[in-house]
This record gives C-alpha cells, structure tokens and sequence, in this order.
C-alpha cells in the first residue's frame, strides 16, 4: 500500500473518529508502568577501566613482569544478513560494552594502564597521518590531556572513518569530540590512525607490547576475537594475560552496575505480570463484524486491554468506513464490514495491569512473546532482550531451551497445525530484558487457566521450595555445587511425598537420580551477558557426573556476585525412559504416578540474586506463591496481599 493511500486512511479515521461529540473522542490510554528509563553515567565505564588497570598492574607485578603494555580491544562489526545487504541490528561485543560502553560498530579502544611515562607532549600534533591526514584532535587533545602521571590509565577510542554518503542514509557524522564527551575517554582518534598513535605513546624504543583479549568462553566453548591491526608485526603481543584477568574483573558487579541489573529485572517482572486485563476468547464481535468470523478474522487472538493496541488487516476500498463504541473494550472501525482498526483502551483497576492474566485458553504462544517484548521496549526503552524468549506451554515446558529457530514459540500439533493454549496446560516463560548491555534472566511458570491442579502444584512447589531454599543458603564462601545438590535434594523430597520417587533420598542422590528430572545447572553468572564468563575460573574443572556437569559455575560465592537461581522439575522421555529401563535406577522411580506427568511438561521459577555479606538480595519481583499466582490472574494488584482477595 502505497503513502497516499496510508494518508487517505489517516484523514478518513481521525474524520470518523471525530465526528461525534466531544466526549466520544477515542482516548488514549496512559502508560502500564511506574518505570522510567534512567540515563547511564559513562563513569560505570571508567570504573571498569580502573578495575582492570589495576588487576593488571597487581598480576604483572606479582609475576616479576615489566609493568609496561597497552590493553587493546576491538569492538564488534555491524553484520549482514549471509550474503544480502540487510543489516542485523547491531549489539556491541560485550568485553568492549563493558569497559567503554561504545554503542556504534566499528570501533577499537585502548587503555595506557601501564607504569611509562608518555610522549604525548613531544608528539607534533600537526603531524601527517596515512600520508595526507592530520591527527583528529590536535591541539585540543595537548591541552586537555596530560600524560606526566606513571602509570596513568588513559583511555582511547579510535572511532571508523565514515565516508561522505553516510550522512545521506545513516545520518550525522560525528566529530570525534562528541564520542570523547559521550564515553568520557582522554582522547579520541581515527581507526586508521592506531598504529602510529600507539607508537607514539610508547615509552620503549623498540617494539609497544600490546595486551589482547584471546581465551575460551567456558559456556560456549567459542574464544574471544583479538584485536586484528594492521601492521601488527609493529608491535609485540601478548594473548594469554587479559583475558582471565578482564574476566574476572567482570564477576564482581559495582554498584552502578547493579543498578542497572536491578532496573532490566524491574522492567521484565514488570512485563512477565503487568501487560493487560483479560484476553478475549471466543469473544463475539457485535454488529457488523459478525460476519468476519467468515473471513478469518483471528478475533480471539486480541488482547482487549493492552495500553494502545492497533489491529490491522490489508484492504484496498476506502470508503463505508463506521465507527462502534465498545464500552469494555474501546472503539472499532470497520471498511465493508472487516475491522480495520481496532483501538483498546486499558482498564488500569486501580493499579498497572498484570501480565499472568494475559494468557488464556486459546491464544498462541508467540502471542505472549510479543507482548513481552512489546512491554520491555515500549514502556522500559529496552530495545534487546538479554536471550531468544521461551514461551513454551504444555510437553513444549519440558524443552529446556524451546524458542529456538526450529521451535519459535508457535506450538504446533498434529500436521504441523496451530495448536493454541489449552485448558489445563502448565506455561513456562523464560524471558529477560537488556538495558544498557546489561541483562535479566527471569522464569516465570503458571497455569494458563489461571488455577492449580493438584499434580500442577505438587510439581510447582516442589520447585519452588528448591528455590527457596538455595535462596536462604546462600552468603559468600558457600559452594555451587552444594546449592545445586540442595535444589536437587529439595525437588526429590517432595516428589518422594507425592509418591513419584520411592526410597532413601540419599541413595537417590549418589545415583544422581536428581539429574533425570532437573538436567541443567541450578544457575550461572548473570551481568552483561546472560551467562556472564568467569564460572570456571582458572584451575576449576567441570565435573563429569549427569546434572553437575551442566553447572555454568561451581564457585565459592563471593559478594557482588550476580547469579541466577533457577530449579526446575521435568518430565523428559529422553531422561525418564532410559532411567526406568536402568536395573538400579527404575528401583526408585514410580511408573504408574510417572505415567500420569509425562504429557506434563515442567516447572522452572528463576530468580536473578545478588549475593551480599550476609546472604542475598533478589532483584527479581515476580509472584511466586501459587496463591498469589491465582489471585492476580483473578484480577488482583500486585503486590497481593490475602486480605486483598475476595472470598
């Protein structure tokens, strides 16, 4: 459709839309959250920097090792779609992000963390770079800058020389000067321009040693990019001493760090409980638009209460259009009797809407992955999410990581057809915002029709008395593994109460036994990636038994820890049909209470927790008793209270 078109449209619905009197003007909705983005202070990013100045100085000195070098990284590369021209939304690698939150690709930085003194002074800053080219800052960067500290920390940005036709498509080019304000870096110059810059800043007359970040990522087994220069052969390099060390530095969150951490938690509990009143189902749509119901109107897959929804369908005749009042759900407008444009309007109770009432039988599971993501950006600036979302509801809740490429959260049944939600289906949504770089990690698992079963809440509080018993346990000095084997222990207790496991929990879990309904580790670091490295530190091993050996982390806690807290409780064909068929295993394991779980699912509860001195602080602010479950799906504000719910 073509933009005279669009305007026509416009024209016409804001003619009908006024048309009446006054007080029938469509209303706009107010906003569904208390948040409000926060602006990030760039000195999160030298305080990184400093950290890491300093634990390299400790670590070359504590080795006999010349204190001398630069620390040089390169920031990531805008990507294409394979071999098209469509640019993938660009995310900064997240070593870069984290010590000089560099938004834009193409970067490389540097920091002079070393014991030298800089030449900087004796430089000619008319001098010529690439032949024809002066330095980028020149006299300014003499006058600001001053390098007469040993040992100084001073950091450079050297930012991608744009070409001319990039302020036609992609917008201003930036002066280095803004980039120097913007990420409060000492000096900022071009790419092209490293080489020599570096030379010159260098306190040795033979070769600089150049520090680069080369080591194994422990979650992906994938390693991290050194810095590609050119003319690397100018320098000496050294690919083995960062890495650990920037790592590190990474485990242990400052406060500026965790209240950015705090702020993506807050905005996704926001959005897994606070996105909308009710969902229609099987809504019959009054009047004229009865008969859409022939015309595949998909109507049950509205959400009636969202903030400001626009449902649109293709039409080419722009005229009959008519306007109906809904008092419930707001205004709708109709062409030849197919809705065009269905505008809802919120009703807030009182208080911001919450999102477990959002699901109901007979919507579709990338529905409610839509109004997630809808919610985190709309409402908390949150343009990334810290993972791929899982949306899962029924069997589809014991895929651990389901939402990938050949699952996307579009439950399908029999032939590949649309499965929606069904009564009496467990849902699990595994979802997280980013802020910042810095992410959140949150499960979330409930009944779609908004009540507990029995067997539902065995399971579910099974879960999360694991959960809630790790969260107690944990202080600094207490060991992973023992709150993995907690959890697990915890889980098999109560299936024992229920009669799902038989026998001593102790020979249960020397056997492992645990590992058949829990697979995954109980949680890992969590800060600018959703597996923050760092949980194999140097000298740590991973250990081979089933359900350990998943383990992201097995370190003694430290404070400033962030890590995620996330028993779960499955029921896997994979694990269970081998164990039961295992002559010691299948001792311990009830067939007949099994065979009623195995079209189940699984439960998981996620919390992301901060270890503090004297235990633990959980950032993430979900309901999580089944109670208070029910109750906000019932219509309750959250935070609910019993004296809150009606009898």
């Amino acid at each position: 459709m073509d933009l005279v078109v669009y305007y026509t449209l416009f024209i016409k619905l804001h003619q009908v839309a006024h048309s009446g009197p006054a007080d029938q003007a469509v209303p706009m909705a107010s906003c569904a959250t208390v948040l409000s983005p926060p602006e990030v202070p760039m000195e999160l990013h030298a305080l990184n920097r400093d950290k890491l100045v300093q634990a390299m100085r400790d670590n070359l000195a504590a080795s006999s090792r010349p204190v001398r070098g630069f620390v040089v990284l390169q920031g990531g590369e805008e990507q294409t779609r394979y071999c098209s021209d469509h640019a993938l939304l660009f995310r900064q690698e997240s070593y870069f992000a984290y010590l000089f939150g560099v938004r834009e690709p193409g970067f490389f930085g540097a920091i002079l963390h070393i014991a030298h003194i800089s030449h900087l002074n004796n430089v000619d800053h008319s001098m010529k770079i690439s032949g024809s080219r002066k330095s980028v800052l020149g006299e300014a960067v003499k006058d600001e800058v001053d390098f007469k500290d040993v040992a100084s920390g001073k950091s450079i940005l050297f930012a991608p020389r744009l070409p001319d036709d990039y302020a036609v498509w992609l917008g201003e080019i930036k002066p280095p000067s803004v980039f120097k304000e913007r990420y409060m870096v000492d000096m900022v110059f071009y790419v092209d321009e490293l080489v020599q810059v570096l030379h010159s800043q260098s306190d040795k007359q033979g070769k600089p040693l150049l520090f680069l970040l080369y080591g194994l990522n422990t979650d992906s087994n994938n390693f991290s990019k050194p810095a590609e220069i050119e003319d690397i052969e100018k320098f000496d390099t050294d690919l083995s001493t960062l890495h650990p060390i920037l790592t590190e530095c990474r485990v242990i969150k400052s406060k500026m760090e965790l209240d950015i951490i705090q702020y993506a938690n807050d905005v996704s509990s926001e959005a897994h409980i606070e996105l909308g009143d009710k969902v229609w189902h099987g809504m019959d749509i009054p009047g004229e638009a009865e008969q859409d119901k022939k015309h595949n109107l998909r109507h049950n897959l509205l959400p009636s209460s969202m903030p400001f929804f626009n449902f649109i369908l293709p039409f080419t005749i722009m005229s009959s259009i008519t306007r109906h009042n809904w008092p419930k759900h707001g205004t709708c407008y109709f062409v030849h009797g197919s809705i065009l444009v269905v505008q809802m309007i919120s009703a807030f109770n009182g208080s911001i809407p919450l999102v477990m009432r959002q699901a109901r039988v007979g919507m579709k599971e990338y529905q409610l992955e839509s109004i997630f993501l809808h919610h985190v950006y709309m409402y908390g600036g949150c343009r990334h999410c810290s993972y791929t979302c899982i949306c899962a509801t029924g069997e589809n809740s014991a895929v651990l990581h389901y939402g990938h490429a050949s699952a996307p959260n579009d439950r399908v049944g029999i032939l590949y057809l649309d499965v929606t939600l069904e009564d009496g289906d467990i849902a699990l949504f595994d979802m997280g915002a980013e802020y910042h770089f810095y992410g959140s990690d949150i499960t979330c698992s409930f009944p779609v029709n908004g009540k507990f079963t029995k067997d539902q809440a065995t399971i579910y509080n099974a879960v999360l008395a694991a959960h809630n018993a790790v969260i107690e346990s944990m202080r600094p000095g207490v060991c992973w593994i023992d709150m993995h084997e907690l959890a697990e222990k915890t889980i098999l207790e109560s299936l024992k109460n229920r009669g799902i496991v038989l026998g001593d929990i102790d020979k249960m879990m020397e056997l492992r036994l645990g590992a058949i309904f829990m697979p995954h580790g109980l949680g890992h670091l969590l800060g600018i990636d959703t597996h923050d490295p760092g949980g194999y530190a140097q000298g740590l091993e991973r250990p081979k038994e089933p359900g350990l050996k998943a383990l992201r982390t097995i370190r003694k806690l430290q404070e400033g820890m962030v890590i995620t807290v996330e028993p779960g409780c499955y029921f896997i064909d994979a694990l269970l049909i081998p164990a039961m068929e295992d002559t010691v295993k299948s001792k311990f394991l009830n067939r007949e209470e099994i065979a009623k779980y195995r079209k189940f699912g699984g439960v998981r509860i996620e919390s992301d927790v901060l270890v503090t001195a004297d235990g633990s602080r959980n950032f993430t602010n979900c309901p999580r008793q089944t109670w208070e479950i029910e109750a906000v799906m019932a219509g309750a504000p959250w935070p609910v209270t019993r004296s809150s719910i009606k009898s």
